[in-house]
């Protein structure tokens, strides 16, 4: 039996101006977003190499996460979150497993910000 490491990277507090939400208010203008990840993978051969190729680039996948989150209009936090999943999973392929949290911030009385968190896992290629 042969054993998978997975190990994590973490990119927390991806600042960024999104046009995201379901109100007529929220379609005209920009507001702030901020998005964890954890990029779930194996970072053994990057650990014995030394060499960026080994492992992901943690600037591009900070920038594809800005290009996406600003590309269009999202009615939804999930959806943004779901896309940009796939968008790495594109870019990114040794990337195993992804945790995205997509914070909006302070949008309803009382309360001190609204998040979205998705895990989501390859399927396993048979």
């Amino acid at each position: 039996m042969s054993l998978v490491n997975l190990d994590k990277i973490h990119l927390q507090g991806i600042r960024l101006e999104a046009n995201i939400g379901c109100l007529d208010w929220e379609k005209q203008c920009t507001q702030p977003l901020s998005i964890d990840l954890t990029l779930f993978l194996d970072l053994n051969k990057a650990a014995q190499s030394d060499r960026l190729a080994d492992t992901v680039n943690y600037a591009a996948v900070a920038e594809s996460v800005r290009a996406m989150a600003t590309s269009k209009h999202f009615e939804l936090l999930e959806h943004l979150a779901s896309r940009v999943i796939e968008q790495l999973w594109l870019l990114f392929p040794m990337v195993q497993s992804i945790e995205i949290t997509v914070n909006k911030g302070a949008i309803l009385p009382s309360v001190q910000s609204v998040s979205v968190c998705l895990f989501r896992e390859k399927m396993p290629s048979h």
